[in-house]
């Protein structure tokens, strides 16, 4: 009898392991924040960000869906999700984002990595609140997958010179950010709220191949014969 024990194992199939949300697709009749009742288009998406550890909501129960992102806010997402390393950077590189600032650490990173950018005259702005067409554009640029190419759709406030039309139809074309109820406008100079953030990054994380990666550690086992690992292109 032979006995393999591998302490630690990174456990990988064709090199992904895809990361579903039980709660994507279903819905609950237990809110989960006072108020984000059941009936609310985003509440789904809320669930599933706030499981994933990515933000959370209010000492007094709430998630406040229609406030505004801000920058800084946007900043620290965005590394935590791309898993930028958020102590090393010392200082932020922006007059307005002073080292003890709490997300100074986070904007750094995320600059530095080519996420986000300053506003100009050295400033970041931390506390301005991103817009739709800003927020959509920021948290697109985590994918590193081609352009599918999806068409814009015929909007009365946006076409395709607009700096941020391709990032708007690639999001649009994925559900993940909606229009108007008359379906003829986007609103890009409106406020991209937290729930307009949930869904995004909802749809994004489950549906992009790289950021729905996840490693699993395991001990392996093997009491008797052999055991063949295959990842892409090696066995």
């Amino acid at each position: 009898m032979v006995y393999i024990v591998l302490a630690f194992f990174i456990l990988s199939f064709m090199g992904t392991v895809p990361v579903t949300a039980p709660a994507l697709g279903e819905n609950t009749q237990t809110p989960i924040f006072k108020d984000v009742t059941a009936d609310n288009p985003n509440a789904v998406y809320i669930k599933y960000i706030v499981a994933r550890g990515l933000i959370t909501g209010f000492p007094d129960g709430s998630y406040h869906p229609a406030e505004a992102l801000t920058r800084a806010q946007a900043a620290a997402l965005l590394a935590k999700i791309a898993g930028l390393d958020t102590k090393a950077t010392g200082n932020s590189g922006f007059k307005d984002v002073p080292a003890t600032y709490w997300a100074a650490g986070s904007i750094a990173a995320a600059s530095k990595a080519g996420y986000i950018k300053g506003m100009g005259n050295g400033q970041f702005q931390p506390n301005k609140k991103l817009t739709r067409a800003q927020g959509i554009s920021l948290f697109l640029s985590l994918s590193k997958q081609a352009d599918p190419g999806a068409a814009l759709p015929a909007l009365s406030d946006i076409n395709s010179q607009h700096w941020a039309a391709r990032p708007v139809a690639i999001a649009l074309d994925a559900g993940m950010i909606g229009l108007s109820s008359d379906k003829k406008k986007f609103y890009p100079d409106a406020e991209f709220s937290r729930g307009d953030l949930a869904r995004m990054l909802a749809l994004l994380l489950t549906n992009d191949p790289d950021l729905s990666r996840s490693n699993l550690s395991a001990n392996l086992v093997v009491k008797k014969g052999g055991v063949s690992l295959q990842t892409t292109g090696k066995t």
